[in-house]
């Protein structure tokens, strides 16, 4: 499930410090803090954004 783009004011989104991977969502809001995820998709809905996780491929033993 796709979820809308969160943009916040323009000094947030264009400051490093609040915005360390230069996406178009910073601060709290954004579920991927350390890769750009504009589309902040969280398809197994556990708060994490996709671009954040691993492969699942890489559990292949059961564990995470």
């Amino acid at each position: 499930m796709a979820v809308g783009v969160l943009t916040l004011d323009a000094d947030c989104v264009n400051s490093p410090e609040l915005n360390p991977d230069g996406d178009a969502v910073c601060g709290l809001a954004d579920n991927c803090p350390t890769v750009a995820n504009n589309d902040q998709l969280d398809t197994d809905g556990d708060g994490i954004g996709d671009a954040c996780e691993l492969p699942d491929a890489l559990f292949q033993n059961g564990f995470e």
